[in-house]
């Protein structure tokens, strides 16, 4: 139990650690190997769709495949996340740093890690959102599960280097991961 209780405390941490990166601007966030966030993503898939698919349940009809919540898509990604720990544990002890990378060397952690950061990546989908996110979930559907995690990271990159605008016009997604140029990492 306790360690389940270091392993809640440090992930906590991550997520207040990485806020307050985010709020400093004079102390840089750390970037992240594009293989190691992709299987972050890998990792946290499952939770995503769920996360998605549950704000979006009022929205979409239920044939919608992002309302799918026990079909062959969902546990094709949970298969996938099964392996994706190794990277998204270096992923996640570079954003968090070497304080708490012990308290994520565990299987306790890697089981917390889909659920505390899913809403993070879910919680501006607006339901003028849930069209578009349904038609990509479709379209990636026929494609290896790895996939997504290394179309999120492509997306993510473009659009913090202020390539791809969001809907107010500004260029950028307001996460706290910075991906390594290849010079980087």
């Amino acid at each position: 139990m306790r360690k389940a209780f270091a392993a809640l405390l440090a992930l906590s941490a991550l997520t207040g650690a990485t806020a307050a990166q985010a709020a400093e601007p004079a102390a840089p966030i750390p970037c992240v190997n594009r293989d190691d966030a992709a299987s972050l993503v890998q990792l946290i898939a499952p939770d995503l769709l769920q996360a998605a698919g549950q704000k979006c349940s009022s929205t979409l009809p239920a044939s919608a495949l992002l309302r799918n919540q026990t079909g062959a898509m969902l546990g094709k990604y949970r298969r996938a996340a099964a392996g994706a720990w190794p990277g998204a544990q270096r992923a996640l002890q570079g954003v968090a740093g070497a304080d708490i990378s012990g308290l994520l060397s565990g299987d306790f952690a890697r089981t917390l890690v889909g659920p505390m950061l899913a809403p993070m990546f879910t919680q501006n989908i607006q339901p003028a959102d849930c069209r578009n996110l349904n038609t990509i979930v479709t379209m990636i559907e026929p494609l290896p599960a790895e996939n997504l995690g290394k179309l999120f990271v492509a997306i993510y990159d473009m659009a913090e280097r202020g390539r791809v605008a969001t809907a107010n016009g500004a260029g950028g997604i307001d996460l706290p991961l910075r991906i390594c140029t290849n010079q980087q990492g």
